[in-house]
């Protein structure tokens, strides 16, 4: 089972440059990006790393461990804090 938590991020995979607007839906142990119906990606918690907190109207920033390119960018401080309330320890700044 997923929760919707945002409409409105901004996706870049690290190899294209172009951002793709995506909605994430977390589960118990993934955050999945997704395109309309289509997964894009799915991200463990634990490979999750942040970038950068919110401070509006600056977005909340999620990297990726492994790529390191990839960026999430999200608008809303409280969907942002509600990927963040779930990340290991080790993941937070």
């Amino acid at each position: 089972m997923s929760i919707s938590i945002s409409k409105s991020a901004k996706y870049y995979d690290g190899r294209t440059g172009n951002p793709q607007d995506v909605s994430l839906h977390l589960t118990r142990s993934t955050l999945r990006l997704m395109s309309g119906d289509e997964i894009l990606e799915t991200w463990s918690m634990n490979a999750i790393t942040v970038v950068d907190h919110p401070a509006p109207p600056v977005p909340g920033i999620f990297g990726h461990n492994k790529n390191k390119d990839a960026r999430i960018y999200i608008d809303d401080a409280r969907e942002w804090r509600r990927i963040y309330d779930r990340l290991p320890r080790s993941s937070k700044k």
